[in-house]
């Protein structure tokens, strides 16, 4: 939607003219997947699409948002009573938001916000991308990383998922980043991909993180650490390894080190543009989300097998937290226009589904200008 197209609706629903516009762009995950939770390296790459919010302020002591997604509003006090969980929408993203800025050193008045969120990166961070646009147009002068440490509050108080800090971080700073997701310190990869492209692959299977295992997953790390002695999971995968574990949690515990070992080969290859290398760890990593710690489903099984067969492909893996959503392929740019078409009927024909492909190229992070 073109700015004068968001000023115009903003306009629509609000009665005045906006003041400022916020970006947030999605993201996927190259490589480095259910590792940052429990201190590791990640690979992801901010994306087109996303959020964007239009706002102004509007002189009282209420936010007032409206979701073109869900043709839908809610106006909340800027200290919201609301306990997490109480709308049961997307209505408790915004009351998270509003409440942890409000509990952080942020200053917050009274807004009113238009929110659009494009349609074709559904399901690659919406609800880290909404986040950080919520709160960067709510709170402009905190830090990128405060911000994003506040959208994981959200994510934990109001979604109930246990997610680390790689979703919020990748948006918030944009591009290619090589990120320690425990010091919180990164990176900037090369974001010129040369004659290579990453193309999305979404399934078309619906997932819901806090309904799926997501969190069975994230215990079952804590039972992992505990049998270490430790008292937390935040740098599992420098832990050493162990024949003491059950079969499940030794599975579990094996993904994560062997992936973060990848992550670092990743980098590697991608700093010295060794695209073959960096598409046989990408199918290296699925494997290994798939067997063992085991958060594929067939779709994304069948779309990766499908990829994988095509000339000019790389590499393939599922991208986020699995059980649905995206995955992604490197190819070789020139190839792309041949086999994409070939997956998609290919998909449709054995899974009932006609799924959404698209080029992905690297995009810039948060970002707020004047209407």
């Amino acid at each position: 939607m073109t700015e004068n197209s968001l000023k115009a609706q903003f306009r629509t629903v609000f009665d005045r003219a906006p003041s400022w516009r916020v970006n947030a762009p999605s993201r996927i995950n190259l490589i480095g997947e259910h590792i940052d939770y429990c201190g590791g390296r990640v690979l992801p790459m901010a994306i087109q699409g996303g959020t964007t919010v239009v706002s102004a302020e509007n002189d009282s002591d209420m936010i007032r948002v409206y979701t073109e997604r869900f043709s839908d509003r809610v106006s909340l006090k800027i200290r919201p009573d609301h306990s997490p969980g109480f709308y049961g929408d997307w209505r408790d993203y915004v009351a998270g938001v509003v409440s942890c800025l409000s509990r952080s050193e942020s200053r917050v008045v009274g807004h009113d916000l238009y929110v659009t969120q494009s349609a074709g990166t559904a399901g690659l961070s919406t609800s880290a991308s909404f986040c950080l646009a919520l709160a960067k147009s709510l709170s402009p002068k905190s830090s990128e990383v405060e911000l994003a440490r506040i959208c994981q509050q959200v994510e934990h108080e109001f979604a109930r998922v246990q997610c680390g800090i790689m979703d919020q971080m990748s948006i918030a700073l944009g591009g290619v980043i090589y990120l320690d997701c425990q010091a919180l310190r990164w990176q900037v990869a090369s974001s010129d991909l040369d004659d290579v492209v990453v193309v999305v692959m979404d399934t078309g299977k619906a997932r819901t993180l806090a309904g799926s295992a997501y969190n069975e997953r994230v215990s079952e790390l804590h039972q992992v650490a505990q049998s270490f002695g430790a008292e937390d999971i935040d740098n599992l995968v420098s832990a050493p390894a162990t024949d003491f574990l059950p079969p499940h949690l030794a599975k579990r515990f094996r993904h994560v080190t062997t992936e973060h070992r990848r992550v670092a080969q990743a980098f590697e290859a991608i700093q010295s543009r060794d695209w073959s290398t960096l598409g046989q760890l990408m199918t290296a990593s699925h494997e290994s989300l798939r067997d063992d710690y085991e958060v594929s489903c067939r779709e994304l099984d069948c779309m990766v097998e499908l990829a994988l067969k095509q000339d000019g492909v790389l590499g393939a893996r599922m991208t986020g937290g699995g059980f649905g959503g995206c995955a992604i392929a490197l190819a070789e740019r020139l190839s792309v226009s041949q086999w994409m078409p070939v997956v998609a009927a290919a998909y449709q024909q054995q899974t009932g589904i006609f799924p959404d492909l698209f080029e992905a190229e690297p995009a810039p992070g948060l970002s707020r200008q004047s209407c």
